[in-house]
């Protein structure tokens, strides 16, 4: 079974806030992709200084370690996880974890997109991870979220260990 969760959404804001929460429920570890980029200085300014494929190299490099940790709720923007096979490399040690909002939440995202090309792409990566995802929450974004999200993964994992 697989040791970790991967939490994704279309607004990284709300996933790692409820990841937070959920991982702190669950006695899991809190990793947010970002952050650790951040933190190991994966950031425009190596792109700058070093070029694309050094970035490219040290990216990777992050998210493979991100895959060798147990116990960990991780929280992971969809254009970073895009990359190159970035979701299928996490997801062989994740259940992935798709927190889908609303037809009307997502008409207020793409609403509020200046770029209508980027609206068409928050919907195409909205039916992308309904496909893929192991599990579907959909957050009411209210403080039943953490249970709302708790109980969709343990229903899963109970499907799961009776396979």
């Amino acid at each position: 079974m697989k040791q970790n969760i991967l939490f994704v959404s279309l607004n990284n804001d709300f996933s790692r806030q409820l990841g937070k929460e959920v991982a702190n429920q669950l006695e899991m570890f809190f990793v947010d992709v970002d952050d650790m980029l951040q933190y190991s200085l994966v950031d425009e300014n190596m792109l700058l200084k070093s070029g694309r494929e050094y970035f490219d190299k040290q990216e990777k490099k992050v998210i493979r370690g991100i895959t060798a940790f147990q116990n960990v709720l991780i929280v992971g923007n969809f254009e970073t996880l895009s990359k190159f096979d970035y979701l299928a490399e996490i997801c062989k040690n994740a259940t992935l974890v798709y927190l889908k909002f609303s037809k009307q939440k997502l008409s207020k995202i793409f609403a509020s997109v200046a770029n209508q090309n980027q609206g068409f792409a928050f919907l195409a990566e909205d039916k992308f991870l309904q496909g893929i995802a192991d599990v579907v929450v959909r957050p009411k974004q209210d403080d039943t979220d953490k249970d709302t999200a708790i109980k969709a993964i343990a229903k899963y994992f109970q499907k799961e260990t009776k396979k």
